[in-house]
């Protein structure tokens, strides 16, 4: 380096990293030429969020068909889509969901999901004609990890085959054991 200390640090740049300076103040003059120096900061971000939500219909009632059951998903899968999310699985059966979805660190999945049982909602009611239907005020939603991204997909599309042995109270209160979640169960229903 031909400079002096001295006039480096007259700059604000203290650091010396794989003998190049860094400037110590990213916020400055010196932020958008930050990267001439080798900044140590990554510049971009590389969030993996993927989620396992589950929600039921309203008291459980079995009000989804097998008629229209995949449409709903196709709608929902839609709704995900043009919320910026990434649908990977959507299934279920007649009294609640399942959704598997990733999203960007900038979402908010409470918003999210919100706006895809509104819409979902609203959806029943025009195309299939069924006013009353509508879904449970919560939902139960998990963080997927990318290695068992798969798993959980697979488990979400056998919801049918699952549901021969299982009761959706069973198994939802099954996941949550497994999650680790805290609950009372006499909250739950």
């Amino acid at each position: 380096m031909k400079n002096s200390w001295r006039e480096w640090r007259s700059h604000g740049i203290v650091l010396l990293l794989f003998g190049e300076a860094l400037p110590t103040d990213c916020s400055g003059p010196n932020r958008r030429e930050s990267h001439k120096f080798g900044s140590p900061h990554m510049s971009s971000t590389h969030p993996v969020l993927h989620y396992h939500v589950v929600f039921s219909t309203k008291v459980r009632i079995p009000f989804i068909e097998k008629e229209w059951k995949v449409r709903l998903h196709k709608h929902i899968s839609g709704c995900l889509r043009a919320e910026g999310g990434s649908p990977l699985a959507v299934g279920g059966v007649a009294d609640h969901v399942h959704l598997l979805f990733g999203l960007r660190s900038t979402h908010q999945l409470a918003s999210v999901v919100k706006v895809v049982k509104v819409a979902s909602s609203k959806w029943v009611h025009r195309t299939i004609g069924k006013e009353v239907f509508c879904w449970q005020t919560g939902y139960g939603a998990f963080t997927v990890s990318p290695s068992q991204t798969e798993t959980v997909r697979k488990y979400i599309l056998r919801q049918e085959k699952h549901h021969e042995k299982m009761t959706f109270k069973d198994e939802y209160l099954q996941i949550l054991k497994r999650s680790g979640a805290k609950f009372e169960e006499e909250y739950l229903w």
